[in-house]
């Protein structure tokens, strides 16, 4: 796997062994939420439109907390 995450689109969310051995939990929490806003396997493609964008912003926003991000800064 190239990417550092792919997702099936349906149920799976695969994460890259250097992702998870190299652990920085904002990393982590950001890139689950970047496979999660694809709505189509991501395997052997990784397009990004509009919906996929609208999805993915608003999730981070919501979840940022999560990300160690303090958006008061």
């Amino acid at each position: 796997m190239v990417a550092s995450a792919n997702t099936d689109g349906i149920s799976r969310i695969t994460l890259n062994y250097n992702l998870v051995k190299d652990y920085d939990k904002g990393v982590m929490v950001y890139m689950l939420l970047h496979e999660y806003s694809h709505e189509n396997d991501t395997e052997n493609t990784d397009e990004h439109g509009y919906e996929f964008y609208q999805k993915f912003y608003e999730l981070v926003e919501k979840n940022t907390h999560l990300m160690g991000i303090d958006e008061n800064e």
